[in-house]
């Protein structure tokens, strides 16, 4: 290998002996100095005179009807597929859909369920949050209840170090989350509650999947 490969490689594997999430996602000391985040702050607000932020996710719709990003300020931005099938509009953003108060939280993996009615974020605020997606829209429509307006449904709040990533079941009714405190949940959706838990890795969880398709 090249030196330079050496180091890199040097470099993981301290990431994951240390089991840091940072090193995990290789953030500069820039991110650490950044001003505590609130809830709810105006994206433009919080991004005036900052460079472009990185999307760290992005998830489309098993029916193409939307696309769903979210990125390293924890903001989650709605597209829904124009009139003419060829673009995608923005259509919502969900801004700082997680907050821990460090100033650093952001969103690690966005997933939409298989029916398309909800959309999953999970954090490095050590959630998922839940939330529920209006039907597609076109101009000539009137707009959906506000309580279908990307509202919060519910916070999954069980991990105790950063959640990486989610799947849903192929019903929508369960979700499969991973995380840093080694460990993989499943979750019943209806409830709320965690009715499994996957134990035994000794460093993080940072994917999975779930096959329970009957096809």
């Amino acid at each position: 290998l090249e030196p330079r490969s050496l180091l890199a490689k040097a470099a993981a594997s301290r990431a994951a002996e240390n089991d840091d999430d940072d090193d995990h996602l290789g953030l500069s000391r820039r991110r650490r100095r950044l001003k505590p985040q609130q809830q709810g702050t105006s994206s433009s607000r919080r991004r005036k005179n900052q460079k472009p932020v990185p999307v760290r996710s992005v998830a489309v719709a098993s029916d193409a009807s939307r696309l769903v990003c979210g990125d390293d300020q924890a903001d989650a931005y709605s597209f829904q597929r124009g009139s003419s099938l060829k673009t995608y509009d923005l259509e919502h953003v969900i801004e700082a859909a997680h907050c821990d108060g460090s100033g650093r939280t952001f969103i690690l993996k966005t997933a939409i369920s298989p029916d398309a009615q909800l959309l999953v974020t999970t954090s490095s605020d050590k959630t998922a949050k839940l939330w529920r997606l209006p039907p597609p829209r076109y101009d000539d429509q009137a707009p959906p209840p506000a309580m279908m307006n990307f509202a919060l449904e519910r916070t999954l709040a069980q991990h105790q170090r950063w959640v990486w990533d989610a799947c849903f079941s192929a019903d929508s009714a369960y979700l499969v989350t991973a995380s840093s405190d080694h460990s993989a949940r499943l979750w019943d959706l209806h409830s709320g509650a965690a009715i499994r838990y996957y134990s035994g890795h000794t460093l993080a969880v940072t994917c999975c999947a779930l096959n329970d398709s009957s096809a």
